[in-house]
């Protein structure tokens, strides 16, 4: 008998699968969401400095992956669940925001709320700043593994998937003067 760790091999045996190593192997085939940004005001019009600007992805997009693989007698399933959207705002700036966001339509309110919105705050151009903005789904990763595993779960933590299609927003600045 060979003993290796906590792990005994008996002679003549199957070995025991390193559950946690193929659960990463896993993570790079797993189907995970490419977010597409949507923001509003749309890339047809502009936005203004201090003004919120509403953002979010398909909500077809949000949703859990899972992807499985049976190997040396052993099952291992990697399951991501989305956790946040991080948005990059072409500025430099990175928000982050708790679901896919509210799609906005040229009926909505200017008053109604949104579950995902960024401000830009100031212009690097006096003439107007147009900025790419991206977004990708954050996923929650854990696995198991039934029969002849080394471990039966375990977590891999955070991952990002890659960015999707991005999208383009023009900042303006208004200027106002009061007479009295």
């Amino acid at each position: 008998m060979a003993v290796l760790g906590n792990t005994f091999f008996l002679p003549g045996s199957q070995p025991v699968i390193a559950a946690a190593t193929v659960a990463e192997d896993l993570l790079k085939r797993a189907p995970f969401e490419t977010a597409h940004a949507s923001i509003a005001p749309p890339p047809s019009f502009h936005s203004y400095v201090n003004y919120k600007n509403w953002m979010w992805i398909p909500e077809k997009q949000w949703h859990d992956v899972s992807v499985s693989v049976d190997a040396g007698g052993a099952r291992v399933t990697l399951s991501a669940t989305p956790t946040r959207v991080e948005w990059d705002m072409g500025n430099g700036d990175v928000e982050f925001c708790a679901g896919a966001g509210r799609a906005w339509t040229v009926s909505t309110p200017e008053d109604a709320p949104t579950t995902c919105d960024y401000t830009y705050t100031d212009m690097e151009d006096p003439t107007g700043d147009t900025w790419d903005v991206s977004a990708r789904i954050v996923y929650s990763v854990a696995w198991s593994c039934t029969g002849r595993c080394s471990s039966p779960d375990g977590s891999l933590g955070e991952h990002a998937a890659v960015a999707g299609e991005s999208t383009t927003i023009r900042v303006l600045q208004r200027q106002t003067v009061v007479i009295r």
